[in-house]
């Protein structure tokens, strides 16, 4: 646009100049200054109204642009309002340029330093109000700069003929040695070199802007140009629900769990809650990451998620899963009775070795193939076999009714109804004898029946205190 516009004016311009210092009269003169100003004018006019139809049809279709890139709606309002004080300040710019053509630098500058610190005056004022007001400032300033410019332009040609034959008539002597130095040093392009450095120590992006593209002041990603990257996080690496990548809000909580800890038992700072470690029982991090394999797999080729790497399925190559649990059988074990591990279910391994007791016995005193060390047969002392079942009684029970583990099945008590645990101890003496004096079998400690006892052995009988049954003390001194 502004090319335009000095393209239409340069040639009425210098045609003014040309008449004004060389041949012209002073009706030429005039007629060159009028065509001028019209030709300014007319130009001006229409450079607003291409401008402005530009500006409206960008405000317009914001809405669809901001939408289509996934923008933040935030700065819908704020690219509205920059669109029309960039219009002003366009124009303030035009004028500028324009005073200076006819040398009124003052009323260059003044206009330029209006619209610095008048923007800086007004942002400073509507900023306190709360970032719902930003660029509300920068519009004031801008509008009312383009009144006071406009309203000024015109009287720049009541005296225009006058203040130019006035000034042609005095030589200036424009600057001394130093300023001659430093023209010099232009016209050698140096300058080029010294912007160039202002460049790279003040102007790059990583003084003010993260890794992520985000300011560190206002936390705005230069990307979207708003709060939120492209992958939709903030400064902090929050979603706009509250919630990050791994799922915890900024109070430590899960989204998912509603706990401080994940569906994996890490909490926001990827420390597991039962190893308090950054990685689980297997070697998972919160990354899903193996730490102990250094690769997405545990030892046995399984991922986090319980899927071998080999069969694609949450079974390997012979049919186990990751918590050990056999396809076919969904137990422990599979259809001969061996364990992932190869271990069976009363802990021996294929070489018949108990790894429980370290030995070739089991805590039953039976080996691999079901032989008890002491009786060398399929059963121990009480009849009782590897499945825990009574051969003598062809049941869960010994003949006396206690089962292997020595719960009686009447009382459903390690004692019977007498008081006698499985293997012989009275419940009230904790001894192999009851109060009486008589054992389970019902003899006393010399073997005899009650009743049985010869009448000179029945003297020699005492109790723990000494006395016999006649109550003589016969424990001696």
């Amino acid at each position: 646009m502004p090319f335009f516009l000095e393209t239409k004016f340069l040639p009425v311009y210098k045609e003014y100049y040309k008449k004004i210092c060389k041949t012209g009269t002073y009706s030429e003169i005039e007629n060159s200054l009028s065509k001028m100003k019209q030709t300014l004018y007319q130009e001006i006019l229409y450079g607003m109204e291409l401008q402005f139809l530009i500006s409206l049809t960008c405000v317009l279709l914001a809405n669809a642009v901001f939408t289509y890139f996934d923008m933040d709606i935030y700065l819908l309002d704020l690219f509205r309002i920059s669109v029309f004080s960039t219009y002003c300040a366009t124009f303030v710019s035009i004028l500028i340029t324009l005073y200076l053509y006819f040398d009124l630098r003052i009323h260059g500058i003044c206009i330029a330093f209006f619209l610095l610190f008048s923007n800086f005056f007004f942002t400073y004022i509507f900023g306190r109000l709360g970032k719902q007001y930003t660029g509300v400032g920068f519009f004031i300033a801008s509008f009312l700069t383009f009144g006071i410019a406009i309203f000024v332009f015109p009287k720049v040609f009541r005296n225009l003929n006058y203040s130019t034959m006035f000034w042609q008539n005095f030589e200036y002597k424009v600057g001394g040695n130093f300023v001659k130095n430093i023209t010099k040093l232009f016209n050698k392009k140096i300058y080029l070199g010294i912007i160039l450095l202002f460049l790279l120590l003040f102007g790059g992006c990583t003084s003010y802007y993260s890794k992520n593209g985000f300011n560190n002041n206002t936390k705005h990603n230069w990307h979207t140009m708003g709060m939120y990257g492209k992958d939709g996080l903030d400064s902090e690496g929050y979603a706009a629900n509250g919630f990050n990548q791994e799922g915890f809000n900024r109070k430590h909580m899960n989204q998912s769990t509603k706990t401080a800890y994940d569906s994996n038992g890490f909490d926001y700072k990827g420390i597991h809650k039962d190893t308090k470690k950054p990685y689980d029982e297997r070697g998972f991090n919160a990354k899903s990451y193996n730490v102990f394999t250094n690769s997405p797999y545990d030892k046995d080729g399984f991922n986090q998620e319980g899927i071998h790497k080999v069969t694609g399925k949450p079974y390997n190559e012979n049919g186990w899963d990751v918590y050990g649990i056999n396809e076919k059988t969904k137990t422990e074990y599979d259809e001969n009775g061996w364990d992932i591990n190869g271990i069976n279910k009363r802990s021996f391994n294929r070489d018949g070795w108990n790894i429980e007791t370290k030995s070739k016995y089991d805590y039953a005193g039976f080996d691999f193939e079901g032989i008890h060390k002491d009786t060398k047969k399929t059963y121990d002392e009480r009849g009782f076999d590897v499945n825990l079942h009574n051969v003598f009684t062809n049941s869960s029970y010994d003949k006396n009714g206690f089962n292997y583990e020595g719960i009686h099945k009447i009382t459903g008590r390690e004692y019977d109804e007498n008081g006698w645990n499985y293997y012989g101890l009275h419940e009230k003496t904790k001894t192999y004898y009851n109060p009486q004096g008589y054992n389970v079998d019902g003899l006393d400690k010399d073997g005899y029946a009650k009743g049985k006892r010869p009448p000179g052995l029945e003297d020699e009988w005492m109790d723990k205190n000494g006395f016999n049954k006649k109550g003589i003390y016969i424990k001696g001194y």
